[in-house]
């Protein structure tokens, strides 16, 4: 078995101690290597030769240093810039496994003295078994400063590799890499650009071994090709309608606006968003103030519109997801009842729309209940509690569970939501699994899945979104505005997905939050897309039988408005299948058949038909006209004629044959 790092500590221990100073000294697993040897990992892509490599055996490219922040073992060359770092971390058990301090183990990289204090400055990733999870961060007189953290499942005397990608002041984390899951962190920071690598030690019982520095090429992202969050500004609690090629974003919108109703926005590509206004307005359904997070599903060509109002759940419908969505009775669900953050969802399986909300029942609390088939009230004997604030994280602040959404995978039921209160550090999403749509549900061990960090606060309440083709999961989520300011807040895309953990678990995990360029979603254009036309009920049109067929032409509609995702005013021009044998053929009223074609800058993703129709009502032919004219003139001279000569009689019998006077 290969020395390893607790080898080179001995080494330095015992030329030290001849010097009479006192170090630590570093436990570590006699298995570790053997069992490292059995793991497969991938290689990073953009990676290159090898510039450093060490089993940790010889000491004479290493130095050991104490100063502040605790003992480190650094390289002698300091001139690493762009590269990445792998490593074998092993943390076994202290006599106090409750002590923070030895309950970790991690790298250290672009490390470098600093002149004035002699103190290493430099990042550190590290793993952290009391918290469960793995964390970076950044080292310097000042002491510890946490940039970002994640959580996972970590083990006593278990091999975990580790993997740096450092391009310029982009720095990605990964634990066992396997080439399919996402890195633990990706974040921006350019506090430090060059320095040594090396491990931490201070008084952890911890193994590394196997570590290596490769050269590293960052692949170029396109602009036009990426993205970078936000992506979009004003925008709290998204819920996102997939409709015919076209993503239709529903928001809280800040107070001003959103205090006159709810907005929607659309996109080709969930990044590209254009404000179409108000789907639903104040006044069009009930509530004064405080509309919040709406939920959009579509059923039987209806599209039904959950929104807060109040904190009371309302339910307003409309033909178009662009609305106007209105109530035709303006009231609440529940009268008498605070709800929030609804969430309406269609099982599959059971063929039953379901409803998801939170009450204010000891802090916010999850509900779920099975939609009547009006949609617009529940069964009440379906009721049941979901999830509660339990876990830790999301009860900072506030005992917070809300904004929920499903995801359904393999027959299994995935329940995400957010925890803690919305501008706690703790802030987040999590999730819950069960077996049917109203559980009972287990909380995942590892939440939240992703959650507010140094570089983004307020990453929480969000939807999910497929790709275009789809071939990907992402999170559309808000952040807050600043990182010293809450409202207006703003949106944020990034993926996510089902994959196994390392005991084979089906787990959800997402990339993110994240601050760097990241790939458009696979299959997005950011087009103008075709969503409705404005009016296709067309008057009769009425039209002269004797009239040619170019003239009954002329009488018909020529164009259409027509909607689009990137609003852009537009028409689209009707071609009519019109012939004399279509016009014979009929009677006195005939349906005339076209076909609309779009303007060359609009596409149609969703291919909506473009057929329209018109109703043709003939009148009377011109000479058919005069002649019934002319007959009724000749029947009304002779009816004048009668009349007189009737009149002329009777005043002749009346002067020539009086009548007796009694």
């Amino acid at each position: 078995m290969k020395k390893r790092i607790k080898l080179m500590i001995i080494v330095f221990a015992l030329s030290v101690a001849l010097q009479g100073v006192d170090i630590p000294t570093v436990c570590a697993s006699e298995t570790a290597a053997d069992i490292s040897k059995n793991k497969q990992y991938s290689e990073i892509s953009g990676i290159g030769e090898t510039l450093f490599a060490s089993d940790l055996s010889d000491t004479s490219d290493f130095e050991l240093h104490s100063d502040s922040n605790g003992d480190k073992v650094i390289s002698k060359r300091q001139d690493f810039t762009d590269f990445v770092l792998e490593a074998d971390i092993t943390v076994g058990k202290g006599t106090d496994e409750e002590d923070g301090a030895a309950a970790h183990g991690g790298l250290l990289f672009r490390t470098s003295k600093d002149k004035e204090t002699g103190e290493y400055n430099g990042y550190y990733f590290a793993l952290d078994i009391l918290k469960q999870q793995v964390a970076l961060v950044k080292l310097s007189a000042d002491g510890w400063n946490e940039i970002a953290t994640k959580k996972m499942s970590i083990e006593y005397d278990k091999v975990y590799h580790a993997t740096i990608v450092v391009a310029e002041d982009h720095i990605i984390c990964y634990m066992d890499y396997n080439g399919v899951s996402y890195a633990k962190l990706d974040i921006i920071d350019e506090t430090y650009t060059s320095g040594g690598i090396g491990v931490y030690h201070h008084i952890l019982n911890a193994d590394y071994g196997e570590l290596k520095v490769s050269a590293y090429t960052e692949k170029e992202i396109v602009e036009n090709e990426s993205y970078i969050n936000p992506v979009f500004d004003k925008c709290a609690d998204p819920d996102i309608l997939y409709h015919n090629g076209t993503y239709y974003l529903y928001c809280t919108t800040p107070t001003q606006e959103g205090n006159s109703g709810i907005k929607v926005y659309t996109s080709t590509d969930l990044v590209h968003w254009t404000d179409q206004g108000f789907a639903f307005f104040k006044g069009d359904g009930w509530g004064d103030s405080n509309f919040w997070a709406p939920d959009i599903i579509e059923r039987d060509g209806v599209f039904y519109m959950y929104y807060a109002a109040d904190e009371h759940l309302c339910v307003a419908t409309s033909e178009s997801p662009l609305g106007p969505f209105k109530q035709d009775i303006y009231e609440p669900m529940h009268e008498y009842i605070k709800e929030i953050d609804a969430h309406a969802f269609y099982d599959e399986v059971s063929d039953k729309y379901y409803l998801y909300f939170v009450r204010f029942t000891a802090g916010n609390v999850i509900w779920g209940a099975e939609l009547n088939d009006d949609m617009k009230s529940i069964k009440e004997e379906t009721l049941t509690q979901i999830s509660r604030a339990n876990q830790g994280w999301d009860e900072d602040m506030m005992r917070v569970n809300e904004g929920p959404y499903m995801l359904v995978r393999d027959g299994k039921y995935y329940m995400t939501y957010s925890g803690s209160h919305f501008e706690s550090v703790n802030y987040g999403a999590g999730y819950a699994v069960a077996d049917s749509p109203l559980g009972p549900f287990t909380k995942y061990e590892n939440n939240p899945i992703i959650q507010s960090n140094s570089l983004v606060h307020g990453a929480g309440h969000h939807c999910v979104a497929a790709s275009p083709d789809g071939k990907e999961l992402f999170m559309v989520y808000h952040c807050h505005h600043s990182l010293f300011a809450t409202d207006p807040r703003r949106l944020c895309i990034d993926r996510m997905q089902f994959t196994e953990d390392a005991d084979g678990n089906i787990v959800l995990e997402v990339n993110g939050p994240t601050v760097t360029p990241q790939e458009l979603p696979s299959g997005s254009v950011n087009v103008d897309n075709f969503i409705e036309f404005k009016e296709t009920d067309f008057e009769p049109v009425i039209v002269n039988k004797s009239m040619t067929v170019e003239e009954i032409m002329e009488q018909l509609p020529t164009e259409l408005l027509i909607r689009t995702s990137q609003g852009n005013q537009g028409s689209a021009v009707i071609v009519w299948n019109l012939d004399n044998n279509i016009i014979e053929g009929g009677g006195e009223e005939i349906i005339v058949k076209g076909m609309a074609s779009l303007p060359e800058t609009v596409d149609n993703l969703g291919n909506i038909p473009l057929d329209v129709e018109v109703q043709i009502t003939f009148d009377m032919p011109t000479a058919d006209i005069e002649n019934q004219e002319g007959s009724r003139y000749s029947s009304l001279i002779w009816v004048l004629m009668v009349l007189g000569i009737g009149v002329v009689t009777i005043g002749i019998a009346i002067k020539y044959f009086p009548q007796k006077r009694k």
